[in-house]
C-alpha cells in the first residue's frame, strides 16, 4: 500500500446529512475524524444539515478544506449530490 503525505492538507470530514441514516453517519464520521486527529492529520468535522447547494457551498468555503472525506449515508451522500457540489 502506498503512503500519502497529507502535510499541509486540511481534511473536511462530512457527516450527518438529512437522510434516515443521519445518526449512523454522525457515528461513522466522528470515528473517521477522531482517527485523523489521532494520526496528527489536520482535519475538521463538518456537519451537513441541509440539501441546499448554495448553503453547503458557503459552509464548505468557510472551512477552507483541501480534501473532503464523505461519511454521509443514504440519499444525498451516496447518490452523487454532495459530490456534484464538491
Amino acid at each position: 500500500m502506498q503512503n500519502f503525505n497529507l502535510d499541509g492538507i486540511r481534511v473536511g470530514v462530512l457527516g450527518g446529512g438529512v437522510s434516515s441514516e443521519r445518526e449512523i453517519s454522525l457515528i461513522s464520521s466522528r470515528q473517521a475524524f477522531n482517527l485523523l486527529q489521532d494520526n496528527k492529520i489536520e482535519s475538521i468535522f463538518i456537519e451537513i444539515t441541509t440539501t441546499d447547494k448554495e448553503e453547503i457551498r458557503e459552509l464548505l468555503a468557510s472551512k477552507s478544506i483541501d480534501l473532503a472525506f464523505i461519511a454521509l449515508h443514504g440519499g444525498f451522500g451516496e447518490d452523487g449530490k454532495i459530490q456534484s457540489i464538491l
